[in-house]
């Protein structure tokens, strides 16, 4: 069940007059709804961003890459905002190793907290972040990931 952190009311009669005036214009109607909606979800990832980082303790920074808008079309007339429900790294929150695992500051948690066994390392793919390995070899290994912007909308309503 998604969480809501914001209500979108449209006044209808407003909506009309302002296509009673572009009624000479038949494409302008829809290409001002769409610049209107989408300016509209800007505005509303910019406070969802923030209401969410603050809850959470996070930097806005780290939450602004998973919040993804969905721009409405004259076709659709509709848009939307959608937060990622994949976790951010450790290395957002200052994580460092130590010689037995790794540190971070996570988010509402007094203190450092430790994970231990964990290394950061840079994979082939160009990833850098904090890892445990999955098993006792030495592949594969599990990226360590906190909470997500979801989580954080979810932990916000509750």
């Amino acid at each position: 069940m998604p969480t809501q952190l914001f209500e979108l009311t449209i006044d209808e009669e407003s909506l009309r007059s302002v296509e009673a005036r572009l009624k000479d214009f038949p494409r302008a109607f829809p290409k001002a709804l769409t610049r209107a909606i989408n300016r509209t979800l800007g505005h509303i990832r910019v406070l969802s961003v923030r209401a969410a980082a603050r809850q959470a303790k996070i930097p806005v920074r780290a939450m602004r890459s998973q919040a993804r808008v969905k721009r409405a079309t004259q076709a659709t007339l509709q848009g939307y905002m959608r937060g990622s429900p994949k976790g951010l790294s450790l290395l957002l929150f200052g994580a460092r190793q130590s010689k037995t695992g790794v540190d971070a500051s996570l988010p509402n948690v007094e203190g450092l907290t430790h994970i231990p066994h964990a290394f950061i390392t840079r994979t082939m793919a160009g990833v850098e972040g904090a890892f445990l390995r999955a098993g006792p070899a030495r592949y594969p290994i599990k990226f360590q990931r906190t909470q997500s912007l979801a989580g954080a909308v979810r932990a916000a309503g509750a």
